[in-house]
């Protein structure tokens, strides 16, 4: 299953543009169910997120469209022990300001970054995770070339 957000590629700005708004409309929606709190919907500061740089992410091997766009999202708050908030079965939102992505280590061991070990498939750097999935949840990926998002089902 594949959602086009447009049907043209888009410069970097318009691509986090439209995905900012995307996200933002469908979390500022779920803020006015008793889905989740308005105060958890997260804006980016002006400059964006400081922790989300082209060093600290190098050892995700990301180009820096994706550094852009992740630096400019909306987040929901997932702090703490736990994930708070749940979009679908087993699937949760990406929040790459994270405490753990404050300084990120080759290697990070984390829901957001999908386990590829023994599948002999790597995603390219300009293809991001915007959910995770648990179990038999699912990630939505975002392809930055074709401004396409796409579902993988990965077990862990």
């Amino acid at each position: 299953m594949s959602t086009s957000f447009s049907s043209q590629a888009l410069a970097t700005s318009d691509l986090q543009t439209e995905v900012a708004t995307a996200l933002r409309d469908f979390y500022n929606f779920l803020a006015r169910l008793p889905w989740l709190e308005p105060s958890d919907v997260l804006e980016p500061p002006a400059q964006g997120w400081p922790n989300i740089t082209s060093d600290n992410f190098a050892p995700l091997h990301k180009n820096n469209a994706v550094i852009e766009l992740l630096r400019h999202l909306p987040y929901l708050r997932m702090d703490g022990p736990f994930e708070r908030y749940t979009l679908v079965w087993s699937t949760y939102p990406c929040d790459y300001r994270r405490d753990y992505f404050h300084e990120v280590k080759p290697g990070i061991d984390c829901w957001e970054i999908p386990d590829t070990t023994g599948r002999d498939y790597h995603f390219p750097e300009w293809v991001v995770p915007l959910t995770y999935g648990k179990v038999h949840g699912q990630y939505i990926m975002l392809d930055t070339t074709d401004v396409v998002s796409k579902q993988f089902l990965l077990s862990r």
